[in-house]
């Protein structure tokens, strides 16, 4: 009996067990991302003969590894959260924090998008998006 894990009557060897059911997914999430964009490089190189993948220059690996180190662990950290909110609080919240970012860098670093109008029309997005979040939050606080 001790060397089940995830069975329901260990709650001596493993009290917090929210924690390991996220944990096993880690691996398949990220081997399949990994295989998935290798086999999809592989197949656009060898089915267009014509699109030459150049060489990646070396100044863009250490950053390009960082960021996906840093998504990986973001990744990591939704999949946590989902996992002790529960799907029906956790996932949205976790996608509206990700837009929060998201927008935050495509507005005040990358400056995609210009113009009043439109800034002031994704700004209220942007606050109909925190409103959801809140919502969202106090509903679970709610015993809903």
């Amino acid at each position: 009996k001790a060397g089940r894990i995830f069975d329901t009557d260990d709650q001596i060897l493993l009290p917090n067990k929210t924690l390991i059911r996220a944990f096993r997914f880690f691996f398949s999430q990220f081997t399949g991302i990994f295989l998935t964009s290798m086999l999809g490089f592989v197949v656009h190189t060898l089915l267009w003969r014509k699109n030459k993948p150049s060489l990646v220059p070396p100044e863009a690996v250490l950053p390009s590894l960082l960021s996906g180190m840093l998504w990986a662990i973001g990744c990591a950290g939704g999949m946590l959260a989902t996992s002790g909110l529960g799907n029906a609080v956790g996932f949205p919240l976790v996608l509206n924090g990700a837009f929060l970012v998201n927008s935050c860098w495509s507005i005040l670093y990358f400056k995609e998008i210009r113009g009043s109008r439109n800034i002031k029309t994704f700004l209220s997005a942007l606050c109909l998006n925190m409103l959801s979040s809140v919502f969202i939050s106090v509903s679970k606080g709610s015993g809903g």
